[in-house]
């Protein structure tokens, strides 16, 4: 169903919500959400995937209070289906379903049998999960807090209105012995954690019981009133482990035997008793052998009642005077009749009482031969166990990201792929030129290639590093306490992917048509863009100077040389407060924007017509987003200025059809 808002959200509704639904139930499902929207009236309508033909979609409507279907066709316009039109009929097509239902918002839909009809009203599903047993309608966060620290299992959960503005929903679970929240927003129709869409929020309990939510931990069993009350103890701050309950647990006992495939399963012996049980679902259930809790099949054990448990105990019993009375039997004789006999003591602090390892040897070679393998055995433990101690200090999270690299001296050809070389600038820059530009791109298909600064930096300058970026360097090094314009383009880089400090490379730099000082836009993977740009003001400028602003704003697009331009504007005397341009439009023709960074710095011109840097903020060509844009400006260590801000006008043009 289409999450339609007021006019100016269209667009935004476009790009994060997805305009179709999923129906388990298909035609019927669709018709049965449709006559529970009957009091909307006709246009009432919902989208939806089409279950007789795969790839397209069924709009599905109200009219005269009854349920109608029509087909829309999507056909792919190029090969490699990145473009697809869509169509109720032969005469319109429309390039997304959104741009289709907008039309019939405006323009009636005409069929035999009704004259027009117009889309109205989005239908809305039922909430399916105020059914559900995780989900409670009136909870506070501290009733959940207090439900959860009664059961002690990692993965309990449990689904309640959010407190917070901004957000519908939060799940409260147990992660790690600690009661964690994580807040769920809604927008239309959507349920949003970080970058995951569902349909619903029982869609959303359900994808993360199969998949981690925080760190390793999963939504293993829901916090019901029930499991409260049967598996329930005192709060965790209370010294008593567990309360006493009237009603007796179900114990099961294990009849095959089943080896644990990670620490949340539990690990079965013949004959164990599983205690605590908790069935989760028909195929997997939770419980406690002694002190450990886990999962594990379910036909694996069976119930047993009063008379079983009784035979169970005393056999238990039988077993533990079996013990002792062989823990009185250990005694035992051996002749060792002109042998020779070698007494090997243990070495280092124990945590139990170790006796000397007696052996025999018929020679004096044998003896050696033992003595010798003991202690490679010995010895070889011992490094073991210094090594774990030595990943143990180690995060896993950290350690997991940290790829190895043999650094050898770069010789201009490519080696083995686990070889990195790291040079110094002024040797690559030797190689960035026409000539020569082609053997770092080679290299660094294959290869790691790190540049870093000069020795001679002595005040910590740093370099461009747009050229060595373009010519396929993977690491460039720069010196970070230094704030200059080089740190803040690095900065701005690495702003794609979330900020992780990984961008990948455009797929065009792999083809051999690729070159960073020729335009060339012939092969496929490029697409490049006319972008024009509008100062329009700008809004609390400061700076630590006697009197006042006179601020000028430059435009730059840095890049490959034939896309690199600067624009400034003019000076706006005496206005610091809130500067106005009435003519600052600037054109940029980009051949290569994945490669491209645009700048905004804020200047104020001095009295000896002098620039310094009043506020920048600078930003990847790839990720600017079009229309009327408030941009929060930074200072020259890229950190966010409290009140300034730039009011731009961006449009983005693609040239190639």
């Amino acid at each position: 169903m289409v999450p339609w808002k007021t006019e100016g959200d269209k667009l935004e509704a476009h790009n994060k919500c997805k305009v179709s639904i999923e129906l388990k139930g298909g035609r019927l499902e669709a018709e049965k959400i449709l006559h529970n929207n009957l009091a909307f009236g006709d246009g009432t309508f919902l989208v939806r995937e089409s279950e007789s033909h795969p790839g397209d979609y069924t709009l599905s409507f109200l009219y005269d209070s009854n349920v109608h279907h029509s087909r829309i066709k999507s056909t792919l316009v190029t090969n490699d289906g990145s473009m697809q039109t869509y169509r109720l009929n032969d005469l319109m097509s429309f390039n997304s379903l959104f741009e289709l239902i907008n039309y019939y918002q405006s323009k009636p839909l005409k069929s035999e049998k009704f004259q027009e009809l117009f889309l109205r009203h989005a239908a809305q599903q039922t909430n399916t999960h105020e059914n559900q047993p995780w989900f409670y309608s009136n909870l506070s966060k501290e009733e959940s807090e207090d439900k959860l620290k009664r059961l002690r299992h990692n993965g309990a959960f449990l689904v309640r209105p959010s407190e917070q503005k901004g957000s519908q929903f939060a799940i409260s679970f147990r992660a790690e012995s600690y009661i964690k929240h994580c807040r769920i927003k809604k927008e239309g129709r959507l349920y949003l954690i970080g970058n995951e869409e569902f349909e619903s929020l029982t869609d959303l309990i359900e994808f993360y019981q199969k998949n981690p939510l925080y760190k390793e931990t999963r939504l293993l069993f829901p916090a019901t009133e029930e499991n409260v009350r049967v598996l329930g103890g005192e709060p965790t701050e209370s010294p008593t482990s567990y309360m006493e309950h009237g009603l007796e647990t179900s114990k099961f006992v294990v009849l095959y035997e089943y080896t644990a495939k990670d620490s949340r399963e539990l690990t079965l012996n013949i004959g164990d008793v599983v205690e605590n049980v908790v069935k989760c679902d028909n195929d997997w259930w939770k419980g406690t052998i002694e002190s450990r809790i886990g999962y594990f099949p379910s036909n694996f054990v069976t119930e047993i009642n009063k008379n079983d448990e009784e035979y169970l105990n005393n056999q238990r019993k039988i077993e533990l005077d079996r013990e002792k009375e062989n823990e009185t039997e250990t005694y035992g004789s051996l002749e060792l009749d002109e042998k020779i006999t070698v007494s090997l003591n243990s070495i280092g602090l124990n945590s139990f009482k170790v006796g000397p390892l007696i052996f025999m040897a018929e020679t004096q070679s044998d003896c050696e031969d033992w003595i010798t393998k003991i202690q490679e055995i010995v010895n070889k433990k011992a490094k073991n166990k210094e090594s774990i101690k030595r990943l143990l200090k180690i995060a896993p999270e950290l350690n997991n990201l940290i790829i190895y690299c043999c650094s050898v001296a770069y010789e201009g050809s490519s080696t083995h792929f686990r070889e990195m070389c790291s040079i110094k600038e002024s040797k690559i820059e030797r190689q960035l030129n026409l000539m020569n530009y082609r053997n770092i791109l080679n290299f660094s298909r294959k290869q790691l290639l790190r540049v870093y600064p000069e020795g001679t930096r002595i005040y910590s300058s740093n370099y461009n590093p747009i050229s060595m970026w373009n010519c396929g360097v993977q690491m460039v090094a720069l010196n970070y306490q230094t704030k200059d314009k080089p740190m803040q383009l690095n900065h701005a880089k690495f702003m794609q992917n979330g900020g992780c400090g990984y961008v990948l490379m455009p797929k065009y730099m792999n083809s051999e048509q690729y070159n960073p000082f020729l335009k060339s836009t012939s092969f496929d993977e490029v697409s490049p863009i006319i972008l024009t740009v509008r100062i329009i003001c700008a809004k609390n400028l400061r700076k630590m100077i006697k009197g006042i602003l006179c601020p000028l704003v430059e435009v730059e697009l840095i890049g490959n040389e034939f896309d690199a331009k600067k624009f400034n504007t003019d000076i706006i005397y005496d206005n610091g407060l809130c500067p106005k341009w009435n003519d600052a439009h600037f054109v940029f023709n980009i051949a290569h924007p994945e490669l491209s960074l645009l700048r905004f710095v804020v200047y104020h011109r001095d009295n000896f017509d002098e620039n310094s840097i009043v506020g920048q903020a600078t930003f990847p060509t790839s990720c600017l987003r079009q229309g009327i844009r408030s941009i929060r400006l930074r200072n020259e260590y890229s950190e966010y200025q409290e009140l300034g801000t730039l009011l731009v006008q961006i449009q983005i043009q693609c040239t190639k059809e």
